[in-house]
């Protein structure tokens, strides 16, 4: 295998006030400073908003595409006047930054974003993760919300991606029918192009759940082996270099929130789900110190929100979370798109631990991505 790396009132607003000004909640009950701190109703919601103006920004830290995070921001500043500054990193680098900053008392970060349940549950038990339950919190499924601090923004679903111009009609209805079992048909011509599961939380679930699987295992990599695969760092570069110019006819580890635009852009790719589709969820979180509480704390009012969360769906091309959200993206016009069979998987997140999840991920490297 080759390796390529590629309220109404003035004592709540001053209440709030008192909150802003000592940098977030800090008490161990988390109320009693802001009407609610953990909550905030409908008639405490104009003070909320008072005070966020007030602050007038907010800083979020994200996995997402920063391009995407501004476009759907652009909304929220507007209407409220409040200003969202973007540090976009890898997870393990959001985490690292966020972790020290805590550690240290010096928070920047109001918001986070993350892939990575066990990471909310680790911020969460450290006492630097609020705890906030938005208007909007009984339309999401429960099992979602990890901790129950930190709220769905979109799930991006694992996904088999070929080039129209190289795989035959036949390959591709062998594709949707069998999942990967058909990239081991002798007819399958050129690599295929494997995305590591050090690149992210579904690539991990993905190649866990294809060596878990009794008719796969490790030897559906091997017999990938002889040049009929290469392990990429990235499924960004692939999907837009490699796979989208022929060089590699398919490729396994694909968001589809990743070859979805690609599609829609022109590139000569079609995708299928796997039977069992693990996905990674994004999330998002208030700073239990963070610097602007009541603008955190409007923002995930307001990112839960049935218009945000279809607005994000549409910018990111993921799945919304929320009971209520009817899927309108521009991929279900195309006519071989089709919905996960079984739904999407987010219940493989938690059924390893951080460290079982590293442990298979290296091994996976010195098996098969060396």
């Amino acid at each position: 295998m080759r390796r390529r790396t590629v309220a109404a009132t003035a004592t709540l607003i001053a209440g709030a006030m008192a909150l802003a000004a000592c940098g977030g909640g800090s008490s161990s009950s988390d109320t009693g400073k802001y009407g609610s701190t953990t909550s905030t109703s409908n008639q405490e919601l104009s003070a909320l908003v008072a005070v966020a103006k007030k602050e007038g920004s907010l800083t979020f830290y994200g996995v997402s595409a920063e391009d995407k995070m501004e476009a759907w921001v652009a909304p929220f500043e507007k209407q409220y006047g409040v200003k969202v500054k973007i540090y976009r990193g890898t997870a393990s680098e959001v985490q690292q930054r966020f972790s020290q900053e805590s550690q240290a008392g010096k928070n920047t970060a109001d918001v986070v974003n993350t892939s990575i349940p066990n990471d909310v549950l680790s911020d969460l038990k450290n006492g630097w993760a609020a705890k906030y339950t938005p208007q909007s919190a009984a339309q999401f499924p429960a099992d979602q919300v990890t901790g129950k601090v930190a709220y769905p923004m979109y799930a991006d679903v694992t996904a088999i991606a070929w080039n129209t111009d190289k795989v035959t009609p036949a390959m591709a209805a062998k594709i949707r029918s069998e999942g990967y079992q058909a990239l081991l048909d002798p007819s399958v011509k050129g690599p295929v192009g494997i995305v590591s599961p050090a690149a992210g939380g579904m690539q991990l679930a993905e190649n866990m759940a294809i060596v878990d699987d009794p008719s796969l295992g490790w030897d559906f990599f091997k017999k990938l082996e002889n040049d009929r695969g290469a392990v990429f760092d990235t499924s960004v570069s692939f999907v837009a270099t490699q796979l989208t110019s022929g060089e590699y006819p398919i490729g396994i580890g694909i968001p589809d929130a990743v070859v979805a635009p690609a599609i829609a852009s022109g590139a000569p790719l079609e995708f299928a789900f796997p039977q069992d589709a693990p996905a990674s969820l994004q999330r998002f979180f208030i700073s239990k110190n963070a610097p602007h509480p009541a603008a955190a704390r409007l923002f995930l009012e307001w990112g839960t929100g049935l218009k945000a969360q279809t607005s994000l769906a549409e910018i990111s091309d993921g799945m919304s979370a929320r009971k209520d959200w009817k899927d309108t993206r521009s991929i279900h016009d195309e006519s071989w798109y089709h919905d996960p069979v079984n739904g999407i998987d987010t219940a493989w997140e938690t059924k390893s631990t951080a460290e079982e999840q590293q442990s298979f991920t290296q091994e996976w490297l010195d098996k098969v991505g060396q």
